[in-house]
């Protein structure tokens, strides 16, 4: 790919400026449009088709990779903060049903004293919600597990690259027809000024003839 943006190299060339001037050369070859509805279009213009083709294709693909990569090492870092939690909430549950269990045997009978029940109900209240924060970090580290092994497309694809069927530009057709039109149009002023400035001999006339001849014929050709 270096050779066909930059040639060939040489002795005197520094690789790693090769690669500088190869990619800011690649960037300038791709362009990225962003629809209303969030989708993607990317094209690239080169002059060989084919290689248009295998530059979309591997952008794509390289995209695709890096997505994968990216959403890997998040679900590892998700996955080991979780399991960290877990270490934590599990301690602070185990000290909780501790707390809980050495009040119930301290206390035996609680049913005369109201500030007793209500030690319990708190001590009972703090091990239901740790019980629930330690069953609810246990899913999710379950849902890390299955993220991180998963295996799917993160860049959908909608319309895959193809090979361009026409040349994008110059367009050569166009380009002729337009300057063919202004040809014309200067032809035919330059026909009529020299017509309000000429004495309209035999001579003149017959030469103004031949050019809107050619003009038309030029026209017709186009």
């Amino acid at each position: 790919l270096k050779e066909y943006l930059l040639g060939p190299s040489n002795a005197n060339d520094i690789e790693y400026r090769r690669d500088l001037l190869a990619a800011e050369k690649l960037l300038l070859m791709i362009e990225v449009f962003e629809s209303n509805a969030g989708i993607y279009t990317v094209t690239v213009n080169s002059r060989d088709p084919e290689v248009s083709y295998s530059i979309c294709s591997a952008l794509i693909k390289e995209l695709d990779l890096h997505q994968r990569d990216y959403n890997n090492a998040k679900a590892v870092d998700t996955r080991q903060f979780i399991s960290d939690r877990i270490i934590a909430i599990e301690d602070e549950l185990n000290k909780a049903e501790d707390v809980l269990r050495n009040f119930i045997d301290s206390n035996r009978r609680i049913e005369n004293s109201p500030s007793l029940l209500l030690e319990q109900q708190r001590l009972t209240r703090e091990v239901t919600v740790l019980t629930g924060v330690f069953t609810s970090l246990k899913q999710q580290l379950e849902n890390a597990k299955i993220e991180e092994v998963r295996d799917s497309d993160y860049v959908i694809v909608i319309d895959h690259p193809e090979i361009p069927l026409f040349r994008a530009s110059p367009r050569k057709k166009q380009a002729m027809l337009f300057f063919g039109f202004i040809g014309i149009g200067l032809g035919f002023l330059y026909i009529l000024v020299f017509e309000s400035l000429s004495n309209r001999s035999q001579h003149t006339i017959s030469k103004l003839d031949q050019i809107k001849k050619l003009l038309f014929n030029f026209l017709k050709k186009s």
